[in-house]
């Protein structure tokens, strides 16, 4: 009797579909081919285009973006630091702190070497 209800369904629920349009067979069918070379084509072309138009926006925005820190820079008279350098590497230490401390270390590397026996 299981076998008997569940046929009964699956039959229900499939002609239901067919009757909304729904048909599996024609979804296999033309999942199983995808796109030809020519839709291919066009989705890269499609795609360098947009890419193409957000570097071009990117590129607008940096201008902007240095004309205002221009501006800022003549308003507060602040001289525009080494080309390239990005400001923000993370360290708090000004520069002749790290310079200091570098030759400290090196020379207390020197003194020690002196003293110490290195195994290879």
């Amino acid at each position: 009797m299981n076998s008997i209800a569940k046929s009964v369904v699956t039959n229900k629920f499939s002609s239901v579909g067919k009757s909304l349009g729904w048909d599996d067979n024609e979804e296999k069918q033309e999942g199983a081919e995808g796109p030809s070379a020519k839709e291919l084509r066009k989705m890269e072309e499609q795609n360098a285009a947009a890419r193409a138009k957000r570097q071009d926006e990117h590129v607008k925005r940096n201008a902007e973006r240095e004309k205002k820190r221009e501006e800022i820079r003549a308003k507060y008279g602040i001289k525009e630091g080494p080309a390239g350098k990005n400001k923000r590497s993370g360290s708090t230490r000004k520069a002749s702190e790290r310079d200091d401390m570098d030759t400290e270390t090196k020379k207390k590397a020197d003194n020690t070497e002196e003293k110490q026996c290195h195994v290879m």
